[in-house]
């Protein structure tokens, strides 16, 4: 058991490692103050329905990271969102990301089928809200090998992972990193 836990950290260090040092697209980070940006990745509907109206309450946004193959289905988090949801949030003035169609594993799927689930995505977007575009995608489950990592950032102004760790100094936009909690 010990041995199993010191593999699958030693794998997750690589991978973080190896996303961080290849195909970055640095910006200086110029601000003196802190920023806070709340997201929900794969959400469910309870995540906009009360996530943003304390949101709201407040005069803030949230960004949702939408799967639209993942649309009404269950979760461990609840009931994903549906296709109301989605134009709800829109017009509530909170944002809309990518999370690929398939909600496609970011180290274990290969980049093609990877980008082609975010095409899928764009598609979803387009068919069902004709005219609205994502600027920002939300890899899913962990970060990305390098070379899903570069065609992602082809796609989007920014691409977020997670990796616990705060934004400072120079930021990659294809891997602006995040501290992430999960409720359920």
């Amino acid at each position: 058991m010990k041995l199993m836990k010191f593999w699958l950290r030693a794998q997750g260090r690589y991978q973080r490692t190896v996303s961080g040092w290849f195909f970055r697209r640095t910006v200086p980070m110029s601000v003196s103050v802190p920023y806070i940006s709340f997201t929900f990745d794969d959400f469910p509907g309870s995540a906009f329905h009360l996530g943003g109206s304390i949101l709201s309450r407040y005069g803030a946004r949230g960004t949702y990271y939408v799967s639209f193959g993942l649309l009404g289905t269950e979760a461990p988090t609840g009931r994903i969102c549906v296709l109301d949801d989605v134009k709800a949030l829109l017009v509530q003035g909170h944002e809309l990301g990518c999370h690929t169609f398939a909600h496609c594993h970011s180290w274990d799927t290969n980049p093609d089928v990877f980008e082609e689930s975010l095409i899928n995505n764009k598609r979803a977007l387009n068919d069902y809200l004709p005219g609205r575009s994502f600027e920002s995608l939300a890899y899913p489950v962990v970060g990305p090998r390098p070379e899903t990592k570069r065609r992602a950032g082809r796609h989007f102004r920014a691409c977020r992972g997670g990796s616990q760790m705060f934004n400072s100094g120079s930021l990659d936009l294809n891997l602006l990193k995040a501290w992430t909690w999960i409720l359920i």
